[in-house]
C-alpha cells in the first residue's frame, strides 16, 4: 500500500497474468468505499477504467477484456476514496 492509503485495502496480482485474453483483478475491503481501478500503458496513458463506483466491505472481482490490446507489459491501479493504494504489473501475450 501506498502512504497514507486507507488501511485494510488489498490489490491482488490480477489472474491469468500474463493474458491473452481476458483476466481478473481481485481487491479487498475492509469498509464501505468508492473504487476506481484503471489500466496504463508503460507511457502512463490511461486506456480503460474497469470499475468507478462504490463497493461494500468484501472481496471483488473487476474482469479485464485485454484481448484488444497489444502484446506488452500493463499497469493497473486501484484508488479508494480518491486515494492511490496499489499499483500492479500485468502482461498480455499474443
Amino acid at each position: 500500500m501506498g502512504v497514507g492509503a486507507p488501511s485494510g485495502v488489498i490489490l491482488d496480482q490480477s489472474f491469468p497474468n500474463p493474458t491473452a485474453g481476458s483476466s481478473t483483478v481481485r481487491f479487498q475491503l475492509s469498509r464501505p468505499a468508492a473504487v476506481r481501478v484503471d489500466v496504463y500503458d508503460v507511457q502512463g496513458r490511461r486506456i480503460q477504467t474497469l470499475t468507478d463506483q462504490s463497493y461494500t466491505p468484501g472481496t471483488h472481482d473487476v474482469d479485464w477484456d485485454a484481448s484488444g490490446l497489444a502484446t506488452g507489459t500493463y499497469l493497473y491501479r486501484l484508488m479508494v476514496d480518491g486515494e492511490l493504494v496499489a499499483t500492479k504489473r500485468a502482461t498480455v501475450v499474443r
